[in-house]
């Protein structure tokens, strides 16, 4: 008699993320669970609850895979055997070295090494493999609208080419042992759940500041680079983990880019945040070289996945800022 789920143990990277608690809340609590067991690996405990709606069992496995002993502790005690199902969020996001030679070790480190020995140690009886890539793998300043295989790939930054050269290594490790291999590319990801305090993404910067406004009863200073007028794509979370839970079940193979499809200017993001925090805020311009609109083309995405985004930008940021405001009580 066949088992019910589709995987029996998957392991999921970076589960305690920004990401990955989202996903991996999901996978614990669908109706049709798509696996028996599932590893929640990250250097800390999930600060979530694990108990499942749908009889997963979750693995909570606190390990740091950038730690010289770590593989070989997983390996010796056989940690990922039976693992059938690989999502690998984890990585180096946030680089802090300030010279392009220290940020180019720390990538390595946190995106390619870690990638490489994760591969080392997996189970033969591995099927399917999921890998959260980046959009920084494509040259933004020389990008508009995007379709997949007619813009090449040229990272302008540290991050982008470790991630790249994950991306090269999967397809390397997926041809040479007949596993299947799906590798997203996402655009920057909003919504309510926890941050990085290292995140200085434009989003949490703005709601940061429209909390504090509020909080202290003053105007908030908020800068940008340029006029604000390009516009790039955001995906809202949920929408997001949409989309892989529709890749888990099909096993979806290749370079899929995953965003809403449509763009957003800083300068509106601005006016949004401004309007549904009721904080005053004020826009100051720093000196900077225009870029260019970068807008992922769905099309591709949604006749594989079966999937489109739900959620408006306006819903999805009222949503972050509702959450982040609770937080803060």
């Amino acid at each position: 008699m066949g088992s019910r789920f589709l995987y029996e143990r998957i392991l999921c990277t970076g589960a305690n993320g920004f990401l990955g608690t989202a996903l991996c809340k999901r996978i614990l609590n669908m109706e049709n669970p798509l696996c028996h067991e599932l590893i929640l690996l990250d250097l800390s405990a999930p600060d979530y609850p694990t108990s499942s709606s749908s009889g997963v069992k979750a693995i909570p496995l606190v390990c740091d895979l950038n730690e010289p002993n770590a593989i070989d502790l997983l390996k010796k005690n056989n940690a990922l055997a039976g693992v059938d199902g690989v999502i690998h969020l984890a990585g180096s996001v946030h680089l802090h070295p300030t010279s392009v030679i220290s940020q180019c070790l720390e990538s390595f480190d946190g995106n390619t090494k870690i990638a490489a020995s994760l591969l080392a140690i997996l189970p033969k009886d591995l099927e399917y493999f999921l890998y959260s890539s980046t959009m920084s793998v494509y040259d933004v300043s020389e990008c508009s609208h995007i379709e997949a295989g007619n813009i090449p790939v040229s990272p302008t930054s540290a991050y982008g080419a470790g991630k790249l050269a994950v991306e090269k290594l999967l397809n390397i490790f997926g041809e040479n042992n007949k596993i299947s291999i799906g590798i997203f590319r996402m655009v920057s990801l909003y919504g309510p759940g926890k941050r990085s305090p290292y995140d200085t993404r434009s989003i949490p910067r703005f709601i940061s500041a429209a909390l504090k406004a509020k909080r202290l009863d003053q105007s908030e200073k908020v800068s940008i680079k340029g006029d604000g007028k390009v516009k790039t794509d955001y995906l809202y979370i949920e929408d997001a983990v949409d989309a892989l839970i529709a890749a888990l079940e099909r096993r979806a193979t290749g370079i899929i880019n995953l965003g809403s499809g449509r763009g957003i200017s800083l300068r509106d993001t601005f006016e949004i945040i401004k309007n549904i925090s009721g904080a005053k805020l004020t826009l100051e311009h720093q000196k900077h070289q225009g870029g260019k609109d970068f807008i992922f083309d769905i099309r591709p995405a949604q006749e594989t996945l079966n999937w489109k985004p739900k959620t408006s930008f306006e819903v999805g940021i009222a949503n972050e800022f509702r959450y982040l405001s609770e937080e803060e009580q």
